[in-house]
């Protein structure tokens, strides 16, 4: 858990992330608590985000009528993305 105080306002924060490996579905989970003068709030979230692979996002890319569509596998280093990068940043014009 994260815990945050600035000017009378303390904020705790827990995230926590699962992956629901067949449907591709990735799970933002988060719970905190702000304390502000006295005052209490409470929350929770929770966001379900549909993963894609390179294969279906170049085909949905295609089909909205992006083309030079490009992968890198980072944001700095703009390489092209590799089997093993973290992350896919598509760029594309249409």
């Amino acid at each position: 858990m994260r815990v945050y105080s600035k000017d009378g306002v303390k904020i705790e924060q827990a995230v926590k992330h699962s992956v629901e490996d067949v449907p591709a579905i990735w799970n933002h989970h988060e719970f905190g608590v702000i304390e502000d003068n006295g005052e209490t709030i409470t929350y929770r979230e929770l966001h379900r985000f549909r993963m894609l692979n390179y294969n279906e996002m170049c085909r949905f890319l295609n089909e909205a009528g992006f083309h030079e569509i490009r992968c890198f596998g980072e944001f700095v280093a703009r390489e092209e993305a590799k089997t093993n990068s973290r992350r896919l940043i598509f760029v594309a014009v249409k």
